[in-house]
């Protein structure tokens, strides 16, 4: 029976943060492999595993707080940081996009390039909405996007994507 991953984060060795893939098999006792430390400091955390499942993406936090949108290859141990702020983000496009929230707007980033783009925004979806995106998921044809967007009350929007 293959290995399945589960990602973890919790305190580290002298008190720091630090992430973790525990090795979820059944016949096993679970068996817990820190994630490789990036030069400087820090972790990632809030991950998305890509379909491949050879890499992860979230926000990587340094010891100073700064939070910055990442991925991490398993095979290699590489991180690579983009100069965006995120907390989130899930992979789409056969794992060459991160979709991620910034500022209450959805926001995509070309992983090959780090070049990103305006996806959708409050005032896009119409009738006098104010608030900000707050959540959103997306179907897993990638055809179908779902946001919440809320001030006062919850609003849940659908849009289907060409």
């Amino acid at each position: 029976m293959p290995s399945r991953f589960a990602v973890m984060r919790g305190t580290g060795r002298g008190g720091g943060n630090g992430a973790a893939l525990a090795h979820l098999d059944p016949t096993q006792p679970t068996k817990i492999e820190p994630l490789s430390p990036p030069e400087g400091g820090g972790f990632i955390e809030y991950v998305s595993w890509s379909r491949d499942g050879k890499r992860l993406a979230g926000a990587f936090r340094r010891p100073s707080g700064q939070g910055k949108l990442a991925t991490y290859t398993l095979a290699s141990g590489a991180y690579r940081v983009f100069d965006v702020d995120a907390a989130t983000a899930v992979w789409v496009n056969g794992d060459r996009t991160l979709l991620y929230l910034r500022s209450g707007s959805l926001y995509a980033l070309d992983v090959a390039t780090g070049r990103e783009h305006e996806v959708l925004t409050p005032a896009r979806l119409g009738r006098g909405i104010a608030g900000p995106i707050r959540r959103y998921g997306l179907s897993d044809d990638e055809r179908s996007l779902f946001v919440i967007v809320w001030r006062d009350q919850s609003d849940i929007w659908q849009v289907t994507l060409p």
